[in-house]
């Protein structure tokens, strides 16, 4: 059975480093560094019983370049397009910075006023990219940028 990573850091408070060989023995609480961001944007579509192509309609991301991307078969600079497929997914704030740590993006930060405005539409339940433009265009700051040439 899947450790939570408090249980994980609860048997690291109590494990001395010269004693870790077991604990990196019991490989099933490790994630696949190398697929860590595929696997667990698969774990919560499987949690909130969501479907990629409905996710990328949602986002306005062609299938193709989506299924790219969530395999990571494709890596995207633009951290915007990983922020669609999460606000598509309308997950918590936690789960978005989770998703973006693991695709090796920057976290949503607060004391950034166009990503403080997405923290807040996050927590208040806003998911609708258009709505989230507007809001953003409207507070004279970037639009989130769309698939454009990274096809």
């Amino acid at each position: 059975m899947e450790k939570t990573t408090d249980k994980l850091n609860e048997i690291l408070k109590n494990t001395h480093p010269e004693d870790l060989s077991n604990f990196f023995n019991s490989r099933e609480q490790f994630i696949n560094e190398e697929n860590a961001f595929a696997d667990y944007i698969n774990n919560l579509l499987k949690k909130y019983k969501l479907k990629k192509h409905d996710i990328f309609i949602l986002a306005d991301i062609p299938d193709r370049y989506g299924y790219k991307i969530l395999s990571q078969q494709k890596h995207t600079i633009k951290r915007d397009i990983i922020l669609r497929v999460c606000l598509a997914m309308k997950i918590s704030l936690d789960e978005v910075n989770r998703c973006l740590t693991l695709y090796g993006a920057n976290n949503l930060y607060a004391k950034n006023k166009r990503d403080a405005l997405l923290i807040s539409c996050i927590n208040h339940n806003i998911y609708d990219i258009n709505i989230i433009n507007e809001l953003l265009v409207s507070n004279h700051l970037e639009k989130l940028a769309d698939c454009g040439n990274s096809l």
